[in-house]
């Protein structure tokens, strides 16, 4: 079976098996022909509307949003009007510039505020601390042999409360 499109010729023939490629393809089966007898039907159909000019109706076209072309009028400012929308600006800058002043100070003080009471803690630790040593060196016998390194350990500090803190503080 065989169609002409404009300068176009086609041929339908029945798919060729694989396994026997030289040998020409046989012929259509019975039961076929009135099917292929619609679409020569069809394809004649298209074909002449084709070489009529016909052209298929047009697929619509998903519609964007229609954009209002909407234009503001000019409206002159006048010097006046100028002048106090920038002193209304200038305002409004310096209240901004005073807020963030502000916060600046506001944090400084936080942060000053944190500060003093993580050196009061380490002041609080250092006591607390003092006294453990207090009572560590009272019970330290200077004979037994922690006693006897501990004499030569605090060789290297002004006092033994000195020596005895820092030992204790490293190890305990």
């Amino acid at each position: 079976m065989s169609f002409v499109i404009g300068h176009l010729s086609f041929v339908i023939s029945p798919p060729c098996l694989p396994c026997l490629p030289c040998l020409p393809c046989p012929p259509f089966p019975p039961s076929l022909i009135p099917a292929m007898d619609n679409i020569d039907k069809l394809l004649a159909e298209l074909q002449t509307e084709y070489k009529e000019g016909k052209t298929p109706p047009p697929q619509p076209q998903p519609q964007s949003k229609p954009q209002l072309n909407i234009t503001q009028p000019f409206i002159p400012v006048s010097p006046k009007a100028a002048s106090l929308i920038d002193n209304l600006l200038e305002e409004v800058k310096a209240d901004f510039v005073e807020r963030d002043k502000a916060e600046d100070l506001r944090r400084q003080e936080e942060l000053e505020q944190e500060r003093i009471r993580q050196e009061q803690l380490k002041v609080k630790q250092r006591e607390a601390l003092k006294t453990q040593a207090k009572e560590w060196l009272a019970k330290l016998d200077p004979f037994s042999p922690e006693g006897l390194w501990f004499e030569r350990f605090a060789e290297g500090y002004p006092s033994k409360l000195e020596a005895a803190i820092e030992y204790l503080q490293n190890n305990y």
